[in-house]
This record gives C-alpha cells, sequence and structure tokens, in this order.
C-alpha cells in the first residue's frame, strides 16, 4: 500500500490496531539452589469424569464430574497452583491412567507458550502401586532389576519431552544445584535396593537424554521418605504420607524439611479409616505458622494438592455441599470458617509468601509490538505481554496498572499513560488477582504528539501510589511528518504523491510536461539538482534506476553527468558525511520520452543515498528513481498451482497465462479469474521433504483498475505426502511458518520475498488475502538454502606464510594483481568455493572464529553465500569428504556476510564447543569468493588454571568440570600424570564483568585409598580488575584449612557476600598424594528487598533497584560538578539514612558504596554509625540500639564500598548515620546481604 492509501486511513480512521502475531512466549527460568525455600506439593493424575478418585468427602469445585483430566482441566488446576505460590510438583509415577498424566504435561506446555513461569515437575515413583500393577518387582542386585526400576522415570521425562517439545523444556524439571530432582516413595517392597548406586540411575538417565537434554548430564538429586528402607545415595528426605500430622520436620544429611497437612478423612474408601480434621482451616494455618517459626527449614512440602479419596488436597472445593459421608460413617468436620472455595489455597499463598525467595513486587516483559514510526495525532492500538514475578497478585482493584513513566524529566505521552489489568480476561473474580508467574496482555492506545521529531519513551508496571516495579521498556518512537516521503529533494518542486517503493513520481507526467515555461519554472536553465533518498535504514544496496525526461527539441536532454554518494549515518536528516561511489558520464540517451539511467550499488551498505545530476541541457527533467534490492538465487521445484494460470515456466510455481498479453488488464477477464475481494490459497509440492530458504511472490499492481498488492500471506509446510488441501485453515497436518504483511505495492508487477530460513517439508500452502477490488498472481518461486557446489581443502592455493596466530594469509594481499580475474579464476573459481580443515593441535575450547576475506564487487570477488563449521575431537578425521558426519559434529551455517568493499571480518560465534579439528565449508556467494584469514578465537570469559590439564568442556553455569568424570578418574597413572603428587593447583574464574559475589562452591573427589584427598587448605582471593585475561593485583579474602571430607565427592562451600570483583582466584594446596577437583558452582549473592526508606537531606536518588536501598540518578552525569553537589549534600552536611527491611529480619553483611573523587574533594566519609531498631513500623522508629561506628574507611578512585557485618542482629529498621570526610560525601547505593547459613 503506498503512502497516500496510508495518510487517507488515518484519516479515515481514529485508531489503527496492530494485532501481529503473538510468538510463542516460551522463557529459561532458574533452578533452585541447596539453600533456597522451596514449596512443593503433590499431583496425582488419576481423574476423568467417572474414574479415577471419585470419593472425597470434599467434593471439588463444580463437581467431581468437572474434573475430566484433559489439557483444559489440567489448566484450570496449575492456576490453582499458581495462585497458591507452589514452586515444585512432585507428580505421581504409576503405570495407570497415563494418558492424564500427559496432559497435564501438554497443559503446562501450553501455558508456557502463552508466557507463564509455571511449576517446575518431578517424578513421584510409587514402586508399591507400580509393581502390584507390573508383578514380580525388579532385583536392583542385577542389570536387568537396575534397568526396570530406572525404566520409570525414563518413561516420566519421555511423556513430558513429547509435549514439551520447545528449547526451554529442561528448565521447567526441578532441578537443585544444577541436578535432576527425583522424588521416590516406600521402597520396602524392591529387592536389594540399595545395590542401585547414584551412578545406575545418572548413567543410565544420561545415555537417554543426555545428548538432546544436557540438563540429565549434570547427575540426579534424590528425595526419599523418612522411614524405612532408603536408598545409600538419598539427598534430602521429606515425611510424604507416612502419619498423621499436620506438621513434621525432619533433618537429613544438613537438609531440614517440613511437611504440612490440612487434614486427612478417608473414611470412604477405608472401614474404619483415619480422620484428621480441617476445623475450618485453622489446624493447617498452625501448621504453617510453626514452620515458618522454625528458620532452619528450607524446603516444606504440602500434604497435598489433589489427593482426593483421602481427603488431604488443597484444591478449590464446594464449601456448602461438602462434607459428603458415605454411610455408616458419621464423622463431621468443616472446610472453612468462611465457606471459601480457596480457603487452603489462600493459606497456602500467605505463608508461602512468607517463606520463599521471591519479592512481593516484580514483573518481566516478554513482548510487545510498539510501531517506530508514527505520525502525529495517529492512534495505534499495540500489545504488551508483561508477565507478574512477584507474590502480589495483580488486580485493577488494587491499582497494578502498566503505564508509561510520565514524570521523568523530557519524557512525552504516548496516550493516557495509564493501561488496565482486564480483570474479566484475566479471571481476577476467580484467583483473585494475576497470580505469581501468569502474564498479562495489555491493549495499548497510542497517540502520537502533534510534533514529528524522535521520542525515547519509558514504559513499565506499578502500583498507582505506590511504586514502579520491574524492568523498564525503553522504546524511540520516530513522529514523522504525515507527508513524508522516503527521500527529501533540491529544488523544492511538487512533484506530486511519491509510490511506496520509488523516489518519486513527477505530477505533470502525461499532462503539459513539454510547456517550456513550466519546466523551466521548475528547474532550469542549466541549474541541475541533488537528490536525497532515505532507505529508512541501512540495509544492503542493489541496483537504482534513475528516469528521466527527454525531449531534445526543446533542449530537455539526458543530465551531463551523475554522481552517487552513500552514508550510513542512521538519521532523519541529511547527514554530514559521504562515500563517493561512482561518476557516470555516459549517459542513455531517447530521441524523444524518457530514459533510464541503471546504478548498480551492489556491494554497498547504507542508509542514504545521494545523487547529484548536473544538467545536460537547457534543463534536466527527473520522472522518478526506482529502489532495487539485491538478486536472491532460483532453483527448480515442482508446482501444482490451485487455478488453471496458463503453463508454469520450469522454475516457478505458477504463472498466469495472460502476462504480456493485451488483456490482462480487462476488467471482466480478471473478474473471472480472481475476484471481486476473493484472494486465493494455493499448495506448491516440492516432490520430495527438502529444506526451503524462502519464497518470491510476483504479482500485479495496478491500482487503477483496483489490482493491488495483497492485505496478507500466510505461509505454512507439510512434510506429508497428501496433506489436507481442502481446508485452507486446516493445522492438523501443516505448521505455521508466518504470516507476513506490508508488501510491495509498485505499479507492474513486483515481487515480495519472505525468508523462511529453517523451514523444510514436501509441501507449501499460501494463503493470500486480498487487499483491493482483487490480487492477481503471476508466479511464486520457492527459493532452497544455500548449497555448496565444489570444494578445494587445506587449501589449494599457495597462500604464502601464515602468521602464528592466524590459519592462513594470502600472500598477494597488497599487491597490484589480486584482482586479476585470471589469476583468480585459476585459484578458486568460478563459483567454486572451498573448505579448510584446520588442526588446533589439541582439543580445546573454542568461541568463534574471524573469517577475513576479499570483496571487490565490480570483479565478482564477493562475500561468501554460507559458510558451515564442524568440530571433530579425534587425533586424524576424514579430511577427505567435506559432508562427513562420522568424525565430525555439526557447530552450524551461517549466512548474511559483512560485504563493505576491501576485506570485511565475519565473526562466527561457536560458543560452548570444543574440538581438536575445525572444519569449514565455505560456498562462494559470486564468481568467486577469496579468503585472507582465519582466527581461531578461545574463551575470553572462560576460566584459566594451571597446571594444564584437559577438563573438557565447562558447563555454562559452572567454572569447570574433569572429563573423567564416570570413567577412570580412579586410575592412579592418569590422575598422577594430571595432578600429583602433591602438585596442587590454582583457578581462575572469570564473572565477565565486575558484580556483587555470593557463594561459590568447590566440589572435588575424595577417594583415600588412592590418596585422592580433600585439599590440605584453599585461599581465596578477588580482583575487580576488568581484563580479560587473570589481573596482576589481588585482594586476600579468606584460608580455608577446615575442608570437608567424605567419600567419593565433597564440597567446600566459600562465602564471598559482601565483595564486588570480575575475577575469583582460587589456590588450592593438595592434602593427599593428589587433589581433583570436580567443579566451581558460581551462586549469586541473596539479598533483602528494602521496601522504603528515608533520608536527609532530601535528595532524588531516582528509582531504587529492587534488591538495594537506592541509586543515585547523578551517576554517569553530572556527579563531578562541584556546585551540584554543594548545594545537594555539603560543604561537610553528612546525612542520615533510615532503611525498612518491611519486616523483623535476621541481618548479615551490608555493603555501603559511595563515590570518591579526591580532585573534587568527593571523599569517602570519616565515620559511618550504625544503628538498628526492631520497632514494626511504617515511618522511621523513635529508639535505637547502637550497633558499630566505623571509621577505617576504604577508599579507591571512583567509588568505594565499605562492608558492615551485622551478623547476629536482627531488625526491621536500619539507620545510618554518615559523617562527611571531606568537602562532601556522594552515596551511591546500599545492599543488605541475606546472612550465610
Amino acid at each position: 500500500m503506498g503512502k497516500e492509501c496510508l495518510i487517507i486511513l488515518l484519516l479515515v480512521f481514529s485508531s489503527s490496531p496492530i494485532f501481529a502475531q503473538m510468538p510463542a512466549l516460551y522463557t529459561p527460568t532458574g533452578g533452585y539452589g541447596l539453600n533456597d525455600h522451596i514449596v512443593s506439593a503433590s499431583v496425582f493424575h488419576w481423574y476423568i469424569s467417572g474414574g479415577g478418585q471419585v470419593s472425597s468427602p470434599w467434593i471439588a469445585l463444580g463437581g467431581r464430574a468437572s474434573w475430566t483430566g484433559e489439557v483444559g482441566w489440567w489448566k484450570g488446576q496449575i492456576k490453582q497452583m499458581m495462585m497458591a505460590n507452589i514452586d515444585v510438583l512432585y507428580v505421581e509415577l504409576i503405570p495407570f491412567m497415563e494418558e492424564q498424566r500427559i496432559n497435564l504435561f501438554q497443559a503446562l506446555s501450553e501455558l508456557r507458550k502463552e508466557g507463564y513461569d509455571v511449576p517446575k515437575v518431578a517424578p513421584f515413583l510409587d514402586p508399591v502401586i507400580t509393581w502390584s500393577i507390573y508383578g514380580n518387582p525388579p532385583d536392583c542386585a542385577t542389570t536387568a532389576g537396575k534397568d526396570a526400576f530406572v525404566n520409570e522415570y525414563i518413561r516420566f521425562f519421555q511423556q513430558y519431552y513429547s509435549v514439551n517439545t520447545d528449547a526451554y523444556a529442561d528448565y521447567y524439571l526441578a532441578t537443585i544445584n544444577g541436578k535432576v530432582v527425583l522424588d521416590t516413595w516406600l521402597l520396602a517392597s524392591i529387592p536389594n535396593v540399595q545395590s542401585l548406586s547414584r551412578v545406575d540411575l545418572e548413567s543410565r538417565l544420561a545415555n537417554a537424554f543426555g545428548t538432546a537434554h544436557p540438563v540429565f548430564n549434570q547427575g540426579i538429586y534424590m528425595i526419599t521418605l523418612v522411614s524405612g528402607v532408603s536408598f545409600l545415595f538419598t539427598d534430602e528426605k521429606i515425611f510424604q504420607f507416612e502419619g498423621d500430622y499436620f506438621y513434621y520436620p525432619y533433618t537429613y544429611n544438613g537438609m531440614t524439611t517440613a511437611m504440612v497437612k490440612p487434614g486427612f478423612w478417608n473414611q470412604n474408601v477405608c472401614n474404619p479409616g483415619t480422620q484428621l480434621v480441617r476445623n475450618g482451616g485453622s489446624n493447617y494455618i498452625n501448621a504453617w505458622s510453626t514452620a515458618l517459626a522454625n528458620t532452619a527449614i528450607k524446603h516444606i512440602y504440602v500434604e497435598s494438592f489433589n489427593e482426593y479419596d483421602e481427603g488431604s488436597g488443597i484444591y478449590a472445593a464446594d464449601p456448602v455441599n461438602s462434607p459428603y459421608v458415605i454411610p455408616p460413617n458419621s464423622g463431621t468436620d468443616t472446610w472453612s470458617d468462611t465457606d471459601d472455595p480457596y480457603e487452603y489455597i489462600r493459606t497456602t499463598w500467605v505463608y508461602a509468601r512468607d517463606f520463599n525467595i521471591s519479592a512481593d513486587y516484580g514483573s518481566k516483559i516478554l513482548w510487545n509490538n510498539f510501531p517506530d514510526y508514527m505520525y502525529p495525532g495517529e492512534h495505534k492500538t499495540v500489545r504488551v505481554v508483561v508477565r507478574n514475578e512477584g507474590d502480589l497478585p495483580w488486580s485493577e482493584n488494587d491499582l497494578f496498572r502498566f503505564g508509561q513513566k510520565e514524570y521523568l524529566q523530557g519524557e512525552t505521552l504516548f496516550g493516557t499513560g495509564r493501561y488496565l489489568v482486564d480483570d474479566t480476561a484475566n479471571e481476577v473474580n476467580t484467583y483473585g488477582g494475576v497470580f505469581r508467574g501468569r502474564s498479562v496482555t495489555f491493549e495499548v492506545e497510542l497517540i502520537a504528539p502533534t510534533t514529528q521529531g524522535t521520542y525515547v519513551t519509558h514504559w513499565g508496571m506499578l502500583r498507582e501510589g505506590v511504586q514502579w516495579f520491574g524492568p523498564e521498556l525503553v522504546h524511540t518512537f520516530r513522529v514523522l511528518p504525515a507527508d513524508i516521503v522516503p527521500y527529501q529533494y533540491t529544488p523544492a518542486k511538487n512533484w506530486g504523491p511519491a509510490n511506496a517503493d520509488v523516489a518519486f513520481t513527477d505530477g505533470v507526467i502525461g499532462t503539459d510536461y513539454m510547456n517550456e515555461p513550466n519546466l523551466r519554472m521548475g528547474w532550469g536553465p542549466y541549474e541541475g539538482f541533488t537528490i536525497y533518498l532515505d532507505m529508512r535504514f541501512t540495509q544492503p544496496l542493489g541496483l537504482i534506476e534513475f528516469n528521466y525526461f527527454v525531449k531534445s527539441i526543446y533542449n530537455v536532454m539526458p543530465p551531463e553527468s551523475v554522481e552517487v554518494y552513500v552514508s550510513t549515518q542512521d538519521t532523519l536528516s541529511l547527514p554530514t558525511s559521504w562515500t563517493h561511489v561512482k561518476t557516470y558520464t555516459n549517459i542513455p540517451s531517447s530521441t524523444d520520452g524518457a530514459d533510464t539511467l541503471a546504478m548498480y550499488l551492489n556491494g554497498y551498505r547504507a542508509r542514504w543515498v545521494k545523487v547529484v545530476v548536473n544538467d545536460g541541457g537547457e534543463w534536466t527533467v527527473p520522472c522518478e528513481f526506482v529502489v532495487t534490492p539485491p538478486p536472491c538465487a532460483i532453483v527448480n521445484y515442482e508446482h501444482t498451482p490451485a487455478e488453471a494460470w496458463g503453463a508454469a515456466d520450469s522454475d516457478l510455481a505458477l504463472k498466469d497465462g495472460v502476462f504480456g498479453t493485451s488483456n490482462y488488464f480487462s476488467q471482466p477477464e480478471l473478474q473471472s479469474a480472481w475476484g471481486p475481494n476473493e484472494g486465493f490459497t494455493t499448495w506448491l509440492d516440492l516432490g520430495s521433504i527438502q529444506d526451503i530458504g524462502g519464497i518470491d511472490f510476483n504479482y500485479f499492481v495496478y491500482a487503477a483498475h483496483g489490482v493491488v498488492d495483497p492485505c496478507s500471506v500466510t505461509i505454512a509446510v507439510s512434510s506429508m505426502a497428501d496433506p489436507n488441501r481442502t481446508d485452507p485453515g486446516n493445522t492438523t497436518d501443516w505448521s505455521s511458518a508466518g504470516t507476513f504483511t506490508n508488501l510491495p505495492s509498485t505499479s507492474g508487477a513486483p515481487t515480495a520475498h519472505f525468508p523462511l530460513t529453517g523451514q523444510s517439508g514436501r509441501w507449501v500452502r499460501m494463503v493470500v488475502e486480498a487487499s483491493g477490488e482483487w490480487t492477481m498472481p503471476c508466479e511464486i518461486k520457492v527459493r532452497p538454502p544455500c548449497s555448496v557446489l565444489d570444494y578445494e581443502y587445506t587449501p589449494a592455493k599457495s597462500w604464502g606464510s601464515a602468521n602464528a596466530d592466524v590459519v592462513f594469509t594470502d600472500g598477494a594481499f597488497g599487491m597490484t594483481y589480486y584482482f586479476n580475474q585470471t589469476e583468480l579464476q585459476s585459484a578458486w573459481g568460478p563459483y567454486a568455493g572451498f573448505a579448510t580443515w584446520l588442526d588446533l593441535g589439541w582439543v580445546q575450547d573454542i568461541d568463534g572464529l574471524d573469517f577475513n576475506y576479499f570483496v571487490y564487487a565490480a570483479h565478482g570477488v564477493v562475500d561468501p553465500c554460507s559458510v558451515t563449521i564442524s568440530v571433530s575431537s579425534l587425533a586424524d578425521p576424514n579430511r577427505t569428504d567435506p559432508s562427513n558426519t562420522t568424525d565430525w559434529s555439526s557447530a552450524g551455517t551461517f549466512t548474511n556476510f559483512p560485504s563493505t568493499s576491501g576485506a570485511p571480518t565475519a565473526h562466527l560465534a561457536l560458543t560452548e564447543n570444543s574440538g581438536r579439528w575445525v572444519r569449514m565449508v565455505v560456498e562462494a556467494g559470486g564468481e568467486w569468493t577469496m579468503p585472507c584469514e582465519i582466527k581461531v578465537i578461545p574463551p575470553a570469559s572462560d576460566y584459566k588454571y594451571n597446571p594444564g590439564k584437559n577438563w573438557g568442556p565447562a558447563d555454562p553455569a559452572i567454572a569447570l568440570m574433569d572429563g573423567v568424570v564416570g570413567t577412570d578418574y580412579i586410575n592412579e597413572p592418569n590422575l598422577r600424570m594430571g595432578w600429583g603428587p602433591n602438585e596442587g593447583f590454582t583457578i581462575y574464574i572469570d564473572m565477565q564483568s565486575p558484580q556483587l559475589l555470593g557463594n561459590i562452591d568447590f566440589n572435588y573427589f575424595v577417594y583415600p585409598a588412592h590418596g585422592v584427598m580433600p585439599p590440605d587448605s584453599v585461599e581465596v582471593y578477588v580482583s575487580s580488575q576488568n581484563t580479560v585475561t587473570p589481573p596482576n593485583g589481588w585482594t586476600y579474602v579468606r584460608r580455608y584449612t577446615d575442608i570437608p571430607s567424605s567419600s567419593g565427592a565433597d564440597t567446600l562451600a566459600m562465602c564471598l557476600n559482601g565483595y564486588t570483583a570480575r575475577w575469583v582466584k582460587v589456590v588450592v594446596k593438595a592434602g593427599g598424594e593428589w587433589t581433583v577437583p570436580c567443579e566451581f558452582t558460581v551462586t549469586p549473592p541473596q539479598l533483602y528487598s528494602v521496601s522504603a526508606y528515608q533520608y536527609t537531606p532530601a535528595k532524588n536518588w531516582g528509582d531504587a533497584n529492587p534488591n538495594i536501598a537506592f541509586t543515585d540518578g547523578v551517576i554517569g552525569t553530572c556527579y563531578l560538578n562541584e556546585d551540584d553537589l554543594r548545594m545537594v549534600w555539603g560543604p561537610n552536611a553528612g546525612f542520615t539514612i533510615c532503611l525498612d527491611l518491611g519486616e523483623i529480619q535476621d541481618l548479615g553483611l551490608t555493603a555501603f558504596n559511595y563515590f570518591v573523587h579526591t580532585a573534587h574533594a568527593v571523599m569517602p566519609p570519616s565515620s559511618v554509625a550504625v544503628s538498628i531498631s526492631s520497632q514494626d513500623t511504617d515511618t522511621c522508629p523513635t529508639t535505637w540500639n547502637n550497633v558499630e561506628t566505623y571509621t577505617d574507611i576504604p577508599t579507591s578512585a571512583g567509588a568505594g564500598t565499605l562492608t558492615m557485618n551485622l551478623t547476629g542482629n536482627s531488625a526491621r529498621w536500619v539507620k545510618i548515620v554518615v559523617e562527611d570526610g571531606g568537602e562532601w560525601t556522594v552515596p551511591c547505593e546500599i545492599t543488605f546481604f541475606v546472612p550465610n547459613e
């Protein structure tokens, strides 16, 4: 649609919604640390409308028949679980009613697709029921018995992955310290169960899933019952269905857990049965209160979410028609004192909020479709999807809203500034609000300002009158003039409306353009002119055609010369710097009418093009500039057009037989074929399943007859031999590949290019929606991905001596003949491409490759079409067959390379790859591709270690992992060669940037029989130097000598709370014949949130970060301005800050950060006095207890930090009195660390 159509639409419609198809909103999430507070519940799946458990005394809300076990019902159950703030679901694992368990997994997947952060799942294996169904239980002293036992877990995860197929499915399995959680009930019936080892379980799960799902390569975390026989490797024990208690704590292996239960009543299925009365919910409240009073508890387990027949669930129930008692039972009880169906869900939420690690306020912006451009006064309705990541539920009643931050200096409102939670759409009346983890779609009506310009806007979540919270969405709008077209020109002439994809069209065409006075008035005589073409953004350039009038009898002549310049400056106004491309002097000329100069800019990238036209006669009269993108490759495919379009060419999908004849603009002919307003669907048969690169769709445009570009094209693919082709809306046989809008609308026959990289199939379906009286297609071309035509290897050209740190350097580089076509053709082409194998000498981690090559488009030397990378850890892999996949593992295919003339470099990211050999298969992108050099880049922010031992690839979440884990690590020669005897070692851990430190867990092997012992000592140092190599200056932190020891492997927990650093150095002294490390796991610090602060003097520090007290708003701006600081703080004023932690908390380390700039007398404090108060008030207390006064204050250029140890104290309020140490003291932030357990 042309710009003129857009302007008309803006005048007709007051609001134009941009309802682009919302993408799948799957997101990653974090796992749990060992000391994280976790709330879990058992979940049972044995429910259909008339089957499974049906006899609870507590009737389900809506009736038991409403429990269908279908996906939709499970979604409602999951929402109840999330409303209750439940973190982990222990899902019953038995070989019975398994379709309902898969439906649960499907529901979790569908909610995650909508942006929900759902609870994580773990299997809860019930051996008693399982082998009562199968028969004889497995003997775990045998391989077959171990296989049978572990296969139950494998089946659970297979079912999970069968319907959770997205890239983030692994993140929603419950993990603790990176290990997959397994929960197992009564084991007494399993013969020789203690013969089943951790390795037996981990190795089988890793073999089944480790390749596709690396989370299974990290080990398992096993939970079992408190009573009875257990595995020898159990990590944690929870009281689960073991007795009639409302509350049961238990400590095992240093981990304290607690079970809380609302009640128990199984008399409808057991005689005489047992009853543990609920008493209206008071007993459940007491259980939770008791649990929270025990500060040692880390994990709280709810028994249960939905065990029905035993009456222990917390699901939403019908309090009016309950209890349901089957005679002769005569027991009685009360569900809720207030007849609240959600009594136990609400109670769980209240106490889980106090227990868990989530803040009350939190959000995450998942998606938006804000436009980049708007017109003055224009209305657009867009969408923003935000997820609640805090414990407080959102609703309009509680004034939770999405908004624009109108209070910021310079902010211009794009609308009302506030957008409300739709309580109906978000089921607020059902669930009491938008609970933690649920996503909300806000419809935002944007109203552009009436003044053109560039506007930087700031958006986020807020609770009106309380606080803004969560990440900020920053979006830049460009408000364009209502009549803007994508070019600017001089001199000022009214050329009329511009077509959408040409520079301009002269308004006098077809009228009196031969009238001399008219032309002279506009252009001449002998004036010439300059045109500036704005491509809207920097992009590859192709062909620009300059069309102009020629009428020699009136001295209207072609230009004498045309100069072309380009600029990559990304501005709305004219650039200030230009690069000259070419000057054309041999200008085409026709005797009469019009002619065209073709200007090829292939190989250049720019936003702006400047064309300087020098008159060739009394005047030169331009008509239009047509901008065409670079061409695309074509391949042959078969086709099945859905209309009688005439004979198709061999390399296209269809071609209309009337193209090029005299009647294709005839309305009756068109009407009978296509319209009016019909659109059409076509199915293209590629003959076999193939990878698809894209589609080129060519169609007619003749707006005067209502033949216009399509409104939209929706593409789907199918790998079936005979998919459904009668229903264009069918989604069973077809997978969506995207919907495309804003198609070219050039008069004639434009082409729309649809990129489909990553798609494959046999069939392609195109649903074309007409946007005018009819849409008339011409042809459809299906483009494959780039393919390799030929190759040479290692390499087949004498490049001269290679530099030490590159793979090769072309000997002809810098000489005069490397652009000689004969020389190049003999070396590389034409169209040859090449393959090269790079030997790194040994297996090592690889971060990427820098591939440098020549580009000289005028001689056909261009950037590659594609580069395919593979790696091999073999000493001598196959190097004769570039397609070999036995010796080589794919590391990816790269396209869209820099095409700057000269010698650009492509950066090919290979993070998390390792090997000895790297294979590069380079496909030529033009007549030939000419490489210069290839550099192999090691990880810049990995760990360094000493001595040199190959630990294998590093896990992304840990510092290192020994490659010999699970193989022959107890082989003495192998270990001695790497580490011993008595060598010790030093590890350098790079955090990639200076940041607050928390815990570092150092895990190591222990095998005394072979002299493999814990370290004798471990020294820890830190450095804030921001370098990619280990720094030369270190700060000593601590020396550990009391090192934990247990056979197998043990862990030293090193607490670095209060330190800020990029680098950590760990010096390990061997404690036996050798010490063998396994891994270092880095955990960020746990911080207290500060709910409010008060301070004197009054200064606007800007928005507080969620986990710190405040951040000074002048950071990075004018804080070095003496007058500004003096006015705010000094001189010698000092200040007092009162900090509210929201409730009484156990205190730990507290870090006070401040600015230091001695040249401006901005100094550290002379003293800092700390007091605390336990007064439970919302205002600054009146009584305080002094803790300590600090006078030895650290100083360093830039900013310093005073670490104050408040461990052993408890308080709600903390007061910090700061005495100035110079002309003034400027605070930055205060951070409260949760005390280390």
